[in-house]
């Protein structure tokens, strides 16, 4: 069965405010709608999470549920939860020095581990990840260890899986130009002979073997031939018929009990102006390839559909090492898009958003923006859109400053931005 946990509220009680708005609910799928899971006692259940890695353990037979925000802002939870036989148990918290601010988890029944992928101890929020690489730690049920790999994974994984036909544990690692496959045989890291084409994330298929999904984009338009990948025999080849599926593919998982790949979920953007998201679920199978079940609830995000009370553009080149600053006002009330266009898909720029002028150490940045993987995207900047499926910042009025930097283009790369302002 699959199950969703947590989420955010995006209308009714508590939504867009400070506290109240990350959920505990539980959801579990029957094959054609959501039925809610009868809540526990409040002590007795996690507490209402954004971003907490997931994984199923076989030995066991739980769901493990690892870290995540309960507020904005805050830090990360280091809960470790297990969800067995229709109720919660708190298992030992990962060690304080597990930085559970990105990275990924699978369980490995070779090892009878979990392996959890995370950022070093010593990156902190607002810091560039170019070139992290990453920390592996290890739970064995009673004890938590970090390993010491001849090798480590670059930053950042988008999932991992276990693989039963190799009995090693395998990790989506997205490139400028394709997605690595990594693999854990329990002592070390190593990258498998063949890449993906596509930006992935790896996905169980029981009996299909691991599949791979290519994500989508949350600025694409709906309708969009979405792919799905099999690795048959080390070789990646497309997996049934190719069909329109969602624009984004989120937090996709296989059923099964039914053969059935599940997403909860859609982001698109119709026009380039804004985002729409929608609580549709997509299921994916093999002879038939994605199938839509309409959800009850399409949201449009903040303000894109009214005309912008003013628009302001800018644009320049700049080279590797190479950072321009642009003094941003905001008004209580509004709301900024960003548009951002740049020289080719593939080309580092990055975007940061801070309170002060000069800065030049990137810990002191927010960094909201990587376009490592497009060449043109969109942003929304101001008080009350905080998280907006990871293209939102939230920024209290006054004065911030857009730190444009070159990290890894060609010389004298180009850039152009507009910025247009809402009200309301």
């Amino acid at each position: 069965m699959v199950f969703i946990f947590g989420g955010a509220a995006q209308s009714g009680p508590g939504a867009g405010t400070a506290h109240g708005r990350y959920l505990s609910d539980m959801w579990a799928w029957d094959g054609l709608a959501w039925r809610a899971v009868p809540p526990a006692p409040a002590d007795l259940v996690p507490a209402g999470l954004v971003g907490a890695f997931t994984a199923y353990d076989p030995d066991h037979k739980r769901i493990l549920l690892l870290g995540g925000q309960d507020q904005p802002r805050q830090p990360y939870l280091h809960q470790l939860w297990s969800w067995a036989g229709g109720r919660w148990t708190r298992l030992p918290d990962a060690p304080p020095s597990v930085n559970l601010l990105g990275g990924a988890m699978a369980y490995d029944p070779a090892g009878h581990d979990l392996v959890v992928v995370t950022m070093p101890s010593t990156f902190a929020w607002g810091g560039d990840p170019t070139g992290v690489l990453m920390d592996t730690w290890l739970y064995d049920g009673s004890r938590w260890r970090v390993a010491n790999p001849a090798h480590k994974v670059p930053y950042y994984p988008t999932a991992m899986v276990f693989d039963s036909s190799s009995r090693h544990v395998l990790l989506s690692h997205p490139t400028r130009d394709a997605t690595q496959v990594w693999s854990w045989d329990g002592r070390d890291w190593t990258v498998t002979a063949e890449s993906i084409s596509s930006n992935v994330a790896l996905v169980d298929g029981g009996d299909l073997g691991i599949l791979a999904m290519d994500q989508g984009n949350p600025l694409s338009r709906p309708g969009q031939p979405r792919t799905v990948f099999r690795l048959q025999g080390g070789h990646w080849s497309a997996a049934g018929p190719v069909t329109a599926g969602p624009a984004t593919v989120t937090a996709p998982t296989y059923d099964q009990h039914r053969t059935e790949l599940v997403a909860f979920s859609d982001i698109w953007s119709a026009d380039g102006s804004g985002q729409t998201t929608s609580d549709d679920t997509w299921t994916w199978t093999l002879a038939a390839g994605w199938t839509k079940h309409t959800g009850s609830t399409v949201t449009k995000l903040p303000v894109p559909w009214l005309a912008p009370t003013q628009s302001a553009d800018y644009d320049g080149h700049l080279s590797p090492g190479d950072v321009h600053e642009i003094p941003v006002s905001i008004a209580p009330g509004e709301t900024l898009v960003l548009h951002f266009r740049w020289g080719h898909a593939g080309d580092k720029l990055q975007f940061w958003q801070t309170k002060q002028a000069g800065t030049t150490t990137p810990q002191q940045w927010a960094t909201f923006l990587d376009t490592s993987s497009n060449h043109d995207d969109s942003m929304y900047l101001g008080p009350s859109v905080d998280g907006i499926n990871g293209f939102g910042v939230e920024v209290v009025p006054g004065t911030d400053y857009l730190v444009i930097s070159d990290v890894e283009s060609p010389p004298n790369e180009w850039w152009h931005l507009t910025i247009d302002r809402y009200k309301g």
